[in-house]
């Protein structure tokens, strides 16, 4: 969905207003642990920047990611897809990211487990038994107005 560019050495979305995710279908487990370090170009249009865990199909998968915006829409969030619905499993507040300064996100499934640590430090955890294998990926979303283009480094990603 969406479209990413290579620039540079570092993953970019296209100026579209839309999610822009790319899965590595060739890398699957049922224990993963994904991280990349995004770079919000801009917080007003609420991006969100996240990793995808146990990828089963296009709308089918767990979603790991931080939304920065206005409000309240600033929050680490831990999403489960079914059929393209989501699903919010667990939400913590947290500061936005400062713009254009990487923060480094992860996203962690072992078991019935799913984790989401930023820059370090884990935040939150919740237990789902929907997808117990899967692949991995990536995604950004760009929200309206003039859709800044963000930014995602140093994409990892463990399986077993």
């Amino acid at each position: 969905m969406g479209d990413l560019n290579i620039t540079g050495l570092q993953l970019h979305n296209a100026a579209l207003a839309a999610d822009h995710l790319a899965v590595q279908l060739g890398v699957t487990g049922s224990t993963q642990t994904v991280s990349a370090d995004f770079a919000s170009a801009g917080n007003d249009a609420e991006p969100t920047f996240g990793v995808v865990l146990r990828y089963r199909s296009p709308g089918n998968y767990y979603r790991i990611y931080r939304k920065a915006g206005g409000g309240g829409a600033k929050t680490l969030r831990i999403s489960r897809f079914v059929n393209g619905v989501e699903t919010l499993l667990k939400s913590v507040r947290v500061p936005n990211p400062a713009a254009n300064v990487f923060f480094h996100l992860e996203g962690r499934a072992g078991g019935t487990t799913l984790t989401v640590t930023l820059d370090g430090v884990d935040k939150a955890s919740i237990t789902d038994a929907t997808y117990g294998s899967g692949a991995v990926g990536i995604v950004i979303h760009s929200g309206g107005g003039a859709t800044p283009v963000h930014a995602a480094d140093n994409f990892r990603a463990a399986v077993q």
